[in-house]
């Protein structure tokens, strides 16, 4: 922490942002220690707790992105790179899809305080087609949670032993550890739940207005985007996400398996009133179950495409 305080001694608010960016890209450096220096320095008035919280955010969101527009750009391929192998390998990969699963683009929340998978949610998020604005809402909540808090566990250090530079950096240290992510976790916790309990009441209130749920249709050419749109405005409002394609590829696969000719019309119609069919949304897109069997990879055959 010495060698960074030097460094923010002489550059201030420009070192705050490029220490904070470089962190965010893989630089073997916790954002936390750059952020406590920053609190140090505020506590010893050399720099403005709001500017140094600003230029910290910003700094953090800067190297976020950069993360993010990879995946979002290259997509699997960045995230089978060397340098992503390296900072991500296949134990730690398995653990951010799990973490997406469960929390979906919650998890661009969650992973702001957990260091371990950051940098795997945010390429991962990208690489799934999550909004870039979206993107930096959800960061963005997590870095104005996290940076004053680090920075100001220095400034109060850096109060309390202000003739003391290394007193001043042990207690800071020792405070965000006892401390620190306790407090930014309940903080998030409530944040969290505070906005899950506005966005249910959104959806009562949407529900009631219009006497029950609508039901959004969703057309255009094929590439345009369809299925990305209709993925994201069904993790929103909490619909079932139903894709109609996919019925139609169902029915031909199970027409395949019955030995039901393609071109017998009410054989097909007799099938149909009997297929069951169900949507399963997961972080790596829709999952299609027929009979309680995925059937996601078989109904993406060029032979069922053709019959489709």
């Amino acid at each position: 922490m010495e060698r960074v305080l030097d460094w923010l001694v002489s550059y201030k608010y420009s070192a705050m942002v490029g220490m904070l960016t470089l962190c965010g890209v893989g630089l073997p450096l916790p954002e936390e220690v750059p952020l406590l220096s920053s609190g140090l320095l505020c506590g010893w008035e050399e720099a403005n707790f709001w500017l140094a919280s600003l230029c910290c955010a910003v700094g953090i969101l800067m190297g976020d992105s950069l993360i993010f527009g990879l995946g979002h750009y290259q997509g699997q391929r960045f995230l089978q790179s060397r340098p992503m192998r390296l900072l991500l390998p296949a134990h730690r990969h398995a653990r951010v899809v799990q973490f997406f699963t469960s929390h979906g683009d919650k998890a661009l929340f969650f992973a702001r305080f957990f260091p371990g998978v950051r940098i795997g949610v945010y390429a991962y998020a990208g690489s799934i087609g999550i909004s870039w604005r979206r993107f930096v809402l959800l960061d963005g909540c997590g870095v104005l949670l996290s940076a004053p808090t680090s920075i100001f566990v220095g400034l109060v250090a850096a109060k309390r032993f202000a003739q003391s530079r290394s007193d001043a950096i042990a207690y800071a240290t020792a405070l965000s550890h006892k401390v620190g992510h306790w407090v930014l976790i309940g903080i998030a916790v409530g944040a969290l739940l505070l906005l899950s309990l506005r966005r249910l009441q959104l959806r009562r209130r949407f529900a009631k207005s219009r006497g029950g749920r609508l039901v959004v249709a969703i057309d255009g050419p094929a590439g345009a985007g369809k299925s990305t749109v209709a993925r994201q405005v069904a993790q929103t409002l909490g619909y079932a996400l139903v894709d109609t394609g996919a019925l139609y590829r169902a029915l031909t696969l199970q027409a395949e398996q019955k030995q039901v000719a393609w071109e017998q019309g009410s054989a097909l119609a007799k099938l149909a009133r009997g297929l069951r069919v169900r949507f399963v949304v997961q972080a790596d897109g829709n999952h299609v179950l027929l009979d309680d069997h995925d059937v996601t990879p078989a109904i993406r055959t060029a032979r069922i495409s053709r019959g489709a």
